[in-house]
């Protein structure tokens, strides 16, 4: 068999920004103010004025072809083999008005950088008249496709490079695909199956809509003025943050494979046992690849932080970069009973281990010099979980004949048991130049959070709470020197797990041939078990490794549904 899939979409998004502008009062520097905060908001004294030129809108299309081939191939009567192709041609992303820009580094030009005042008055300000606004920037494209939406500043027009309008190319990929089933014995009571694919994802649109950056977006800053006259404020420009996308990325790809048995068992049981693998690689994270390191911080701590980066006139730059990867390998097992005897059953339980550098494609890299450093477990990795529904019709009165009938008669018992393990989190710490991951020290020491205890804090002092963890300073984290950064790496500290019951008691009642009645009574958290919530994970803090908070209580809820 074979087919094919043509797609051409569209998306129309609001960039954002301010266009229509901010106001913020108070008194901090506001040399027009009262002293009172809101006594300025009535006279109008404010103390900054921001706006964006325009109200950017980005006009998305892209265009997909997908065509596949596959055959089911029955080698022998026991033996079945799967067999296919797909080709996918993933058009990347581009603007109709050509105004996706992008930083490229090689683009950028030290000798004509923006200089940001470092210390005293107007620290962390552009110096008026320094340096071109748009070093780095590169538009795709080699025009404006619509003049009316083509930036009025004549800088703007000479930040073509040769890149294709979309940054990046589109792809063209194929995908093949194998499997078979394999009834050993030829008794159809055993299968053993597997198979293994290979699988291709376009990417996020969310990283290709850079319609919000310069030149296409601009923010302009007013100090201390009167909005009776706006302009009456001090002009001050800032260095911006932009959003970027490696030109040479290539599409994020996951490989695929699985092996598995099938058995029947006795009373209409069937088990499954499956291994799988996921591996995923190219996949996005968006690391700031103008970052300031702590050493460089430690050496200037009365210095503006946007003196420091490497690239002068620009805060962050969150680069969408295809360098992640993940492993994914579990053990997946299930047992379900069909509807026999007024039972059904469903069993799953799954083990596994999810290693990664980036647990999302908005995961960033603390170090830019060590991206090693970032693999861990997933966020998202659960070790085990395990899953249960029932459905029980209780065997008497079927009929609902006479009056026992009808009231013990046509009784139903669900029910859906949920447990887990819990969310790997990431420990941070305050140094003296910022908030990163602290140093590792020692080993978790897990407690019993339903008991209270007074532990020492993160702060060093005595605290009395729920504790998950033995917060005491130094023997699990420590505070790094200020001009490095910590030893630990992410999601070192094992969250909460789970378990839930939610039961619920339906009886159907047969009012006549055309209506019927359902009582329902559900109860979620059946038995009000506490499931804690993740702890304070800040090691800085007082009330550090606690637990402040825990799930939902047990809900019930009453229902009479007519059904006609």
């Amino acid at each position: 068999k074979a087919g094919m899939l043509w797609l051409r979409n569209r998306k129309n998004e609001r960039v954002g920004g301010v266009q229509p502008g901010d106001l913020q009062f108070n008194q901090t520097g506001n040399t027009n103010s009262t002293g009172n905060a809101l006594l300025d908001t009535l006279l109008g004294n404010y103390r900054q004025y921001r706006e964006t030129d325009v109200d950017k809108w980005s006009y998305i299309r892209y265009s997909q072809v997908e065509a596949y081939i596959a055959d089911t191939w029955k080698v022998r009567p026991n033996l079945t083999l799967d067999i296919g192709v797909r080709y996918s041609h993933l058009g990347a992303p581009y603007e109709i008005g050509n105004t996706l820009a992008t930083f490229v580094p090689s683009a950028f030009d030290p000798a004509k950088a923006q200089q940001v005042i470092p210390s005293g008055a107007g620290a962390g300000e552009l110096r008026p008249g320094v340096g071109q606004p748009y070093n780095g920037i590169v538009v795709g494209g080699d025009e404006y496709a619509q003049a009316h939406r083509t930036p009025s500043d004549p800088l703007a027009q000479n930040l073509f490079r040769n890149l294709p309008r979309s940054i990046m190319d589109s792809q063209n990929k194929f995908s093949p695909r194998f499997g078979f089933s394999w009834d050993p014995f030829s008794k159809g009571d055993f299968v053993l199956r597997g198979g293994g694919a290979v699988y291709y994802d376009r990417l996020s649109l969310i990283a290709v809509t850079a319609g919000g950056n310069p030149p296409f977006s601009n923010t302009v800053t007013l100090f201390n003025g009167n909005i009776d006259n706006l302009s009456s404020g001090r002009l001050a420009s800032f260095p911006v943050s932009v959003t970027s996308i490696n030109p040479d990325a290539t599409f994020p790809t996951t490989y695929n494979w699985n092996l598995g048995i099938q058995k029947k068992l006795p009373f209409d049981a069937l088990l499954d046992v499956n291994y799988v693998s996921t591996q995923g690689r190219h996949l996005l994270r968006r690391p700031d690849i103008n970052q300031v390191t702590p050493e460089v911080q430690a050496r200037n701590p009365s210095v503006n932080i946007n003196a420091l980066r490497k690239y002068q006139g620009y805060t962050s730059i969150s680069l969408w970069e295809p360098s992640a990867a993940s492993n994914y390998h579990g053990l997946q097992t299930g047992l379900t009973r069909r509807y026999s005897k007024d039972l059904t059953l469903s069993i799953a339980y799954t083990w596994s281990k999810v290693l990664t550098d980036a647990s999302s494609d908005t995961s960033g890299v603390e170090n830019l010099l060590d991206y090693r450093s970032e693999r861990s477990h997933a966020s998202f990795d659960r070790n085990h979980i395990f899953t249960a529904t029932f459905v029980y019709h209780l065997p008497f009165f079927r009929g609902q004949e006479g009056l026992f009938g009808k009231l013990l008669g046509g009784w139903e018992l669900t029910g859906l048991i949920q447990a887990q393990s819990g969310a790997w989190l990431t420990p941070s710490i305050t140094t003296a130049t910022g908030a990163r991951r602290p140093d590792l020290v020692g080993r978790v020491t897990y407690l019993d959070p339903r008991e209270v205890q007074t532990l020492m804090g993160g702060n060093n002092q005595p605290v009395t709470g729920n504790f998950y963890f033995d917060p005491t300073p130094g023997q699990l984290f420590a505070t790094p020197p200020a001009n490095r950064y910590g030893t630990s790496g992410p999601n070192v500290i094992r969250g909460p797990g789970r378990h839930n019951w939610d039961v619920s008691l339906f009886k159907n009642i047969k009012a006549s041939e055309k209506f019927n009645l359902q009582f329902r009574a559900e109860a979620f958290n059946v038995w009000n078990h506490a499931s804690s919530r993740n702890p304070n994970v800040n090691a800085s803090s007082r009330d550090f490794g606690t637990i402040a908070d825990a799930g939902s209580p047990r809900l019930i809820q009453l229902a009479l549904k007519l059904v006609f």
